[in-house]
């Protein structure tokens, strides 16, 4: 029988990545593939967790986490949206050097004992749960009829298109980034600080998280419905494997290190097949910068 124990991490872990696939989700409709997110997860689990521990107040921790998440899609923004350069290039570029960072500003904190890290009590996975389902509830909104989703859409379909009607599509694009980056640095956040996931920061805590994000945002058809059990299932799966580790079964722990990455790259891998014949679901303009010179074939 699975505990009960295990069945909230499941559901906290997995609240915890809908945030970041969410974010990714409205980044890749406005056509940029954000894989700045894993250094903006990172970084920020490193900055919630030192400011955590400097003012012993989770919320300002929070806050701290979600702002230092924005900090490499700025930087992301400028060179893949304004000048522009290839955005595959950037994101890989700036998730590894705030991923060198988030190293050096968590090395920067005094270790305290794990009794003392317990700022958020496992009530507040609840919380987490329920603030996932509104923002699946509210990003579900901009695509629904409503004009900033109109927008998103235009820039990640047609940004000539929409340029020639007035619309600004560098200004969507640095939304969406912005975006994206906010709810990474909420993921980074809460991977610290929620006691039902880890409550202490590590290095390599993110263990390429917002790479699998990037992975699997295909496989969500870029809906925040889908999004939900996505994350749920993704968050399961290290947790699983512990639990089965623990319970005595034959489970090698390097094929458990392994699981979420081959199962990612599987989920990637078909849903690209499927969606290559299915034309009307990829954003069209979804990895391509926008240069005035050019025009779509």
């Amino acid at each position: 029988m699975v505990p009960e124990t295990l069945i909230l991490q499941i559901i906290g872990m997995g609240a915890v990545l809908i945030y970041s696939l969410l974010g990714e989700i409205i980044s890749e409709r406005s056509g940029i593939v954000n894989l700045s997110i894993e250094g903006s997860i990172a970084f920020s689990a490193a900055t919630s967790y030192a400011i955590t521990i400097a003012y012993h107040n989770p919320l300002i921790g929070l806050l701290f986490g979600v702002l230092s998440g924005i900090i490499p899609s700025i930087f992301m923004t400028l060179t893949s949206v304004y000048m522009p350069l290839n955005m595959i290039v950037s994101g890989i570029v700036f998730s590894s050097i705030f991923s060198a960072a988030s190293i050096v500003v968590g090395n920067s904190v005094p270790r305290l004992p794990q009794e003392r890290l317990v700022f958020i009590n496992e009530n507040t996975t609840l919380m987490i749960i329920f603030l996932s389902a509104v923002s699946s509830a509210i990003v579900l909104k901009l695509f629904i009829g409503r004009r900033i989703g109109l927008l998103i859409r235009s820039a990640g379909e047609d940004p000539y298109s929409a340029y020639s009607l007035g619309i600004n599509p560098w200004r969507i694009r640095m939304f969406g980034l912005i975006f994206s980056g906010a709810m990474g640095g909420l993921t980074g956040s809460l991977l610290t600080l929620s006691p039902m996931i880890s409550m202490i920061w590590r290095e390599n805590i993110t263990a390429g998280t917002g790479f699998i994000i990037v992975a699997v945002t295909p496989s969500t058809l870029w809906d925040p419905i889908i999004a939900i059990f996505i994350g749920i299932f993704f968050g399961s799966i290290p947790l699983i494997s512990i639990y089965l580790q623990t319970s005595g079964m034959m489970f090698s722990a390097e094929l458990a290190s392994l699981l979420p990455y081959l199962i990612a790259l599987s989920l990637y891998i078909i849903f690209r097949i499927v969606l290559a014949k299915r034309s009307g679901l990829v954003p069209r303009a979804l990895g391509k910068e926008i240069v005035l010179e050019e025009r779509y074939e």
